[in-house]
């Protein structure tokens, strides 16, 4: 499984890896924005062998109880 994301997107950077997804690199200059600009893009990916482990960590964060703030 692949994902990818702006390479300045800080914030969905942030979340792929901690989900347990693994940084493979930039791809460079792979897209044509709107604007017409060039894009680079964070590419991160979650192999097999990677899932069972992967799936357990999140199903764990999505167990966990949430404590509300005032």
């Amino acid at each position: 499984m692949a994902f990818q994301t702006h390479q300045k997107n800080q914030h969905s950077r942030t979340a792929i890896s901690a989900i347990g997804a693994t940084f493979e690199g930039i791809h460079r200059d792979c897209r044509i924005q709107e604007d017409g600009s060039i894009r680079s893009s964070a590419v991160y990916s979650i192999i097999k062998q990677e899932w069972s482990q992967v799936n357990c960590k999140l199903l764990a964060k999505l167990t966990q109880p949430t404590i509300e703030k005032i």
